[in-house]
């Protein structure tokens, strides 16, 4: 009796071996249309809420890039930290994807309340309408389940509220309006023109994968649900803003524990903006916690790259294939994923 349930308890870990497998060597959604000027664009607010004047440099953006801005019903609502209850924010969701009209999505922040919609939200619908999705922070919980549950490219760039300099609005042109097969985005010196953090090779090499990632409070927030990061075969990415480096330590060890960074290829890690230790006598820093955490995982890392809570953000499609060269600081993406 016991051997029989043995063979069909290995029969059934078969079984779910071939589905996860199937499912991580799906190719992605490739009827994804660029978006162009003159398009509408939706804005909506999934997370927390925004003041009046934070709405208006969004519209006021969307414009200026030669866009038609379509505002979500309830962006200016309030309840409590969130911007509306979690059916206004999912309605609003809902309403830019169904309307074939609007041609992307733009956020106009991020803070906390995405992951809360996740249960409920309509991936078929998504699915059948595939639109670019742009924002970052919070964002990312959107941008993990639609990776997951579509397998289309969504970006984690600059959200809508706060005004792009030249560098993000370079980046943000060439990956949406650009001509190019694959961009690059190399170091610069914007790091010592801005007070950011040099960038340092936690582990060198040159890997190729696919891209996953975004905030890191956020990934560490979705270990153990359904819509855990999956970091097989993937350049990861992460960033974070106001930890101190104990929280970073804590968010990293719990996310390799999850086994979300099993068989990822690299990391490509942004700036970690006023995460470095409050007191350095009794802390490890910042790069000594980042060694310690990620070098055993013997795959190549590199920190400091110019994305996630600062000014000079380059966007990033999540799911689009890209190489990475610690070398180098070099990150080279390809835009093989449009219509």
């Amino acid at each position: 009796m016991e051997r029989r349930r043995f063979i069909q308890y290995t029969g059934w870990l078969s079984i779910l071996s071939s589905i996860i497998g199937m499912k991580e060597n799906r190719p992605l959604v490739m009827d994804m249309k660029k978006i162009k000027r003159g398009d509408k664009i939706g804005l909506i607010t999934p997370a927390s809420n925004i003041e009046e004047d934070r709405i208006q440099v969004a519209i006021e953006q969307v414009k200026s890039l030669g866009f038609i801005p379509v505002e979500g019903k309830y962006i200016r609502e309030k309840y409590g930290y969130l911007a509306g209850t979690d059916v206004q924010r999912l309605e609003d969701l809902h309403a830019m994807y169904a309307d074939p009209e609007v041609k992307g999505i733009w956020c106009i922040r991020g803070g906390y309340g995405c992951t809360r919609l996740l249960p409920y939200i309509d991936f078929k619908l998504i699915k059948n309408n595939p639109k670019p999705l742009i924002g970052y922070s919070d964002i990312t919980a959107l941008h993990l389940a639609i990776l997951q549950e579509c397998n289309q490219v969504s970006f984690h760039g600059p959200n809508a509220g706060p005004e792009m300099n030249d560098y993000s609005l370079d980046y943000f042109n060439q990956v949406f309006f650009g001509t190019k097969k694959s961009i690059e985005v190399k170091n610069n010196d914007i790091y010592t023109d801005h007070n950011y953090d040099e960038v340092v090779v936690i582990r060198p090499g040159r890997v190729e994968g696919k891209l996953t990632g975004g905030n890191l409070s956020l990934i560490a927030a979705m270990t153990g649900t359904e819509w855990q990061m999956e970091g097989k075969k993937k350049i990861v990415c992460m960033e974070d803003i106001g930890e101190d480096t104990y929280r970073i330590d804590r968010m990293l060890t719990q996310v390799i524990q999850s086994g979300a960074l099993e068989g990822a290829r690299g990391m490509l890690l942004g700036q970690f903006k006023n995460c470095h230790p409050k007191n350095p006598n009794r802390s490890l820093s910042l790069i000594e916690c980042l060694k310690d955490r990620l070098v055993p995982l013997g795959i190549p890392v590199i920190y400091g790259m110019s994305y996630g809570h600062i000014k000079h953000n380059f966007t990033l499609p999540i799911g689009a294939e890209a190489e990475m060269s610690t070398e180098e600081a070099l990150l080279k993406i390809k835009l093989d994923f449009w219509d």
